[in-house]
């Protein structure tokens, strides 16, 4: 999440939009929150989490984001941006997501993971800022920045398992609701790798386990 885009200020001011993403009980925290900006885009990167998470095995859950209530394990009023990282719960329609809420200079990025909480340990992610291409604009197209994230993930998996960057592909197969999530392929065969890729505004990010 790019907490330097000028859309993403000042949303907890935003009622409607309160009201339609987040539970009674997370709209709360965002009004008693001395950060609520940085609290509401936390608690939105936690839904997000969740849900991608879980649509990899459920591939026709809800995306409603009320449906994916964020539990942090500290109280809102002590929300600091300088933590290195929040942890919390998703609760999900199917299982709970565990979830590791970093932050940096000028963005939010949330890491998740079924099962045991404590295999969140084992996450690889990585956050980069890019910058713009031509003198007055803003941001990267989508496309680019989904190939920048992509060879951004490819050299960090290349160093985790020792392969040549050439052998590592990063694919999304066309499936019966669209596009699938992206899977990693080491010499056109799939890999033993779960990962998530991402980007907004500036920033491009990635996750995966192996």
């Amino acid at each position: 999440m790019d907490l330097t885009d000028p859309q993403a200020r000042g949303k907890s001011r935003d009622t409607r939009f309160i009201d339609r993403v987040f539970s009674e009980c997370e709209r709360q925290q965002i009004l008693n929150c001395s950060e609520p900006d940085f609290l509401l885009w936390s608690l939105w990167a936690g839904k997000e989490t969740g849900y991608k998470v879980i649509c990899k095995a459920n591939a026709d859950v809800t995306a409603a984001p009320r449906r994916y209530e964020v539990k942090l394990d500290i109280p809102e009023k002590i929300v600091k941006k300088d933590r290195s990282f929040i942890s919390g719960v998703v609760e999900t329609p199917y299982d709970p997501v565990f979830v590791r809420i970093f932050t940096g200079n000028g963005y939010i990025h949330c890491v998740g993971i079924e099962g045991r909480s404590e295999a969140i340990n084992s996450v690889i992610w990585g956050v980069q800022k890019i910058k713009k291409m031509r003198e007055g604009e803003t941001r990267y197209s989508p496309d680019t920045a989904s190939a920048r994230v992509r060879e951004l993930a490819k050299r960090r998996i290349s160093l985790h398992l020792k392969r040549d960057i050439e052998d590592i592909d990063i694919l999304r197969l066309k499936g019966p609701h669209g596009l699938g999530s992206p899977i990693v392929s080491i010499k056109g065969k799939k890999a033993l790798v779960d990962i998530s890729l991402s980007h907004d505004g500036n920033f491009v990010s990635y996750a995966f386990l192996s």
